[in-house]
């Protein structure tokens, strides 16, 4: 009997424990994303014209693997 309660309090414990991870990773997501911006207009507004399209692609797919968590 006890350990139906024990069963269901930690699974009630795990549901908060998710919850609470996936606003934390939703909070930490979004404060992420203006200085990803921000890092990829500072380094691209010195070069020259003709690269600045390459460098912007390269740069913004890096910035999206380390939000994504897949940089090896």
């Amino acid at each position: 009997m006890f350990d139906f309660f024990k069963n269901l309090a930690e699974i009630i414990g795990f549901a908060v424990d998710f919850v609470v991870n996936t606003l934390q990773s939703i909070v930490m997501l979004f404060t992420t994303i203006p200085k990803a911006l921000s890092y990829l207009t500072y380094s691209v507004a010195l070069l020259p014209p003709a690269v600045v399209a390459f460098a912007t692609l390269a740069i913004a797919t890096s910035i999206l693997l380390v939000v994504l968590g897949r940089n090896s």
